[in-house]
């Protein structure tokens, strides 16, 4: 049986998601930025090691800071939203307490996954300048430009969007009492094999993680999921 819990709907999602873009968008930007900056101070001869760099560590910690706020805001926002539909004995600042703790976990991992990610492209792109003679840093840099850009600040807001809102609606669920959870997919073209079958085979207990958005961890996953009050 679906909730009576408050949904956000299509337009709400997207303009959810328009805002994760421009959020992750700085992020990414202004990583490729401090990235930048070191490489053009680094000495060619140093450039080998660059993923051992200083710069590096540094790294998680400022795009954490860079996103954290969207992840927490969204997320109390998300929760309240949800906790104000469904009869609760339970006080809202526990649950806030909960969606803040579990919303600063997840901008820490995102921007640990992040900034791997981007050392990772980063020794790539370099290990092929240091291969090719005559290479300029000028070329450097304008070729590293491209581990920021392209599809992965788009990958990030959706599939960070869809992480917030199944995370916040979990943490209301389970300070309710919800016995568990079903997914309901966009029914397109693109949905995913696994993700309809996730759909399809639900609804699915609190304790299982797998199945909820993102389905299966899966990067642009769209999935949603609704909360169950008891056992099918």
């Amino acid at each position: 049986m679906r909730p009576t819990a408050k949904k956000l709907t299509r337009s709400q999602l997207d303009t959810l998601e328009r805002i994760a873009f421009d959020v992750f968008e700085q992020a990414y930007t202004g990583q490729y930025g401090r990235i930048k900056n070191a490489i053009q101070r680094a000495a060619p001869d140093t450039l080998a090691a660059f993923d051992s760099s200083d710069i590096w560590e540094l790294e998680p910690e400022l795009v954490e800071k860079a996103v954290r706020k969207w992840y927490e805001d969204n997320a109390v926002r998300i929760g309240r939203d949800t906790f104000d539909t469904i009869d609760l004995d339970t006080d809202w600042r526990d649950v806030n307490k909960t969606l803040l703790e579990t919303s600063k976990a997840r901008a820490g991992w995102f921007a640990r996954a992040m900034t791997e990610t981007s050392m990772e492209q980063s020794q790539e792109v370099i290990t092929k300048w240091l291969d090719t003679e005559g290479g300029t840093i000028g070329d450097l840099v304008d070729s590293m430009q491209g581990v920021w850009t392209g599809p992965r600040p788009q990958t990030a807001a959706l599939t960070e969007t869809t992480n917030l809102v199944s995370q916040s609606e979990t943490a209301v669920g389970i300070a309710a009492g919800y016995w568990g959870y079903g997914v309901v997919t966009r029914n397109d073209s693109s949905v995913r094999p696994a993700h309809a079958e996730a759909a399809s085979n639900g609804p699915w207990p609190m304790s299982d993680t797998e199945h909820k958005p993102p389905v299966n961890g899966d990067y642009n996953c769209r999935c949603r999921m609704y909360l169950v009050r008891e056992a099918p």
